[in-house]
């Protein structure tokens, strides 16, 4: 079905649905709750991920200037 088809006739269906407004809003304060837990989750292993990062990085680092003192590190040659 193509909503572009001329030749087509429009087909639609309503169906009516009952809201309980006090319900609805218990679901979404609930759904609500439930994501904020897994944010939080997933936050401490962001962190946990960068720190891993962070220390590979300055590990490289430090081996590399223990390695080869003169050595250039993104595009800029160490001179101390």
């Amino acid at each position: 079905w193509s909503k572009n088809n001329p030749y087509l006739e429009e087909r639609w269906m309503e169906i009516p649905v009952d809201i309980d407004p006090a319900n609805l809003a218990s679901r979404i304060l609930s759904v609500r709750e439930q994501i904020g837990d897994e944010w939080v989750e997933d936050l401490d292993i962001l962190m946990e991920a960068n720190d891993q990062i962070l220390d590979s990085f300055f590990e490289m680092m430090k081996n590399r200037k223990v390695t080869d003192p003169g050595s250039s590190v993104g595009g800029l040659t160490n001179v101390g």
